[in-house]
Order: structure tokens, then sequence, then C-alpha cells
């Protein structure tokens, strides 16, 4: 599973919008919907920053498999 769809999966169960993210990074809307297609690579200092936002650890996130976000977990 690739890193920019589990970031959309989290953030989505944290009930955020793509723009609220972004703002938070100080990015564009389109410039952080591309982070989570996968589009532009991501830094680890930008992912250690959207996982604080989305209150995950980086592990957490890096562990996240298909099966859990199947299950919604």
């Amino acid at each position: 599973m690739k890193t920019g769809s589990k970031i959309k999966f989290v953030r989505e169960l944290n009930g955020y919008t793509q723009e609220y993210v972004a703002n938070r990074l100080n990015l564009s809307q389109s410039a952080y919907y591309k982070i989570e297609a996968g589009i532009t690579d991501i830094t680890l200092s930008r992912l250690q920053k959207i996982c604080t936002i989305l209150h995950i650890d980086l592990v957490d996130l890096i562990q996240l498999s298909t099966a859990q976000m199947r299950n919604g977990q």
C-alpha cells in the first residue's frame, strides 16, 4: 500500500478535508492532493508533520496494512 493512500485513509478517519490538512502544512489543496495521489514525492520532514496533524505515529502509519484499512481500523 502506498504512503499517500495511507495518509488519505487516516485523514478521512479523522474527518479532515484535504483543504484542512493543506492549510496546516501551508500548502495549496492541489499540492496536498498530489501527496495523497503519489504524484509528489514526500520528504520525511513533511511526512512527520502530516502524522502530527493526523494524530498518528509515523511508524504506525508506515505499518498500516491494507487489511486494517479495509476493516476501518
